[in-house]
């Protein structure tokens, strides 16, 4: 977190010209400097505006790593953007709880689900999953990152000898070394595979073909993946997330 931080004079300018144009603004995530510019210009042009959190505001995620950095930046600048939001919007009841539990104050808060549409059948490619040792795949997609509890997926996968174990999605370069480096020492690197990000179809055909998905997240909002799962007829196991209420 803040590795990098720049004004963008293009930015502002278009927000200055183009938030005056508008009704209502929906704004997107936590800990990030558009999202914050955009609240600022919304509260100077008395123009109101929805927050998606996107499940950020997470005690665990935020303790877990640069907690003192995202605790400085709730208190300079989200805080603000929280309270005078018209209402701030969850993907799912757990999501809310877990944000009710900083205790921030807002005006109200709106629980409304993602949705999915999955492509026709005959409209999916191939997929590649042929060229792995085993035809039987646990799949994992999504952002390579700690918080998606991929540290503890790939040790059980010493106890799954009869499949691979496939991770598609963007990586955090560095983090992405130390699960390599867990594959070998756990002894299943031959069957822990790193593919990369993949999307449309490709996205799609890699669901159907896989054995099952695995989301082993510390924590999850809602998590996309296992909706387009379930759509595709693919078998889920997950962990710490929001997708239905008994």
């Amino acid at each position: 977190m803040f590795r990098r931080v720049c004004r963008s004079r293009a930015m502002h300018r278009a927000l200055r010209l183009n938030v005056p144009k508008f009704d209502v603004l929906h704004l997107h995530s936590i800990f990030l400097w558009p999202t914050t510019a955009a609240a600022v210009s919304a509260r100077m042009h008395r123009k109101p505006y929805v927050l998606t959190t996107h499940g950020m505001l997470v005690p665990d995620l935020i303790w877990r790593k640069n907690w003192m950095a995202k605790m400085a930046w709730i208190s300079l600048f989200e805080r603000r953007n929280i309270e005078n939001a018209e209402a701030i919007h969850f993907t799912s009841q757990h999501e809310e709880k877990e944000f009710r539990a900083l205790r921030l104050k807002h005006r109200r808060a709106v629980v409304i689900p993602n949705i999915v549409d999955p492509p026709h059948a005959d409209d999916l490619i191939k997929s590649g999953g042929n060229w792995l040792p085993n035809s039987r795949f646990i799949l994992f997609l999504g952002r390579v990152s700690q918080e998606k509890g991929l540290d503890r997926l790939i040790p059980a996968m010493a106890a799954v000898r009869d499949a691979d174990l496939v991770i598609v999605g963007n990586d955090e370069e560095e983090y992405q070394r130390s699960l390599k480096g867990l594959a070998f020492r756990e002894g299943v690197a031959d069957r822990v595979h790193f593919l990369g990000p993949v999307h449309g179809p490709e996205k799609w055909s890699w669901l159907r073909a896989a054995a099952m998905l695995v989301l082993p997240s510390y924590s999850e909002n809602f998590g996309m993946v296992v909706l387009e799962a379930m759509a595709v007829g693919c078998p889920v196991v997950g962990h710490a997330g929001g997708w239905a209420t008994c």
